[in-house]
């Protein structure tokens, strides 16, 4: 049915890394949890900037991304 949760934290990670490359400061995403707040979607995660001067339009964008390729995940009942 979905993704499992280990494949988008490492997807959302990537993201991360990419942002620590091009600029300076520390980017994070933490872990997801399930939500059925929006409904193309089963969960969400919230995201730190340390030191960054990184829009964080940018890190919702990325946030955005990798819900569009993984909308579901499965949660262990």
């Amino acid at each position: 049915m979905g993704e499992t949760r280990k494949k988008v934290e490492a997807e959302l990670a990537a993201e991360a890394r990419k942002f620590d490359k091009s600029n300076r400061g520390v980017h994070r995403f933490n872990p997801i949890w399930q939500t059925d707040d929006d409904p193309p979607f089963n969960w969400t995660t919230n995201f730190q900037l340390v030191a960054s001067n990184l829009p964080m339009d940018d890190m919702r964008d990325a946030l955005e991304r990798v819900q569009a390729k993984f909308p579901k995940v499965d949660f262990p009942a």
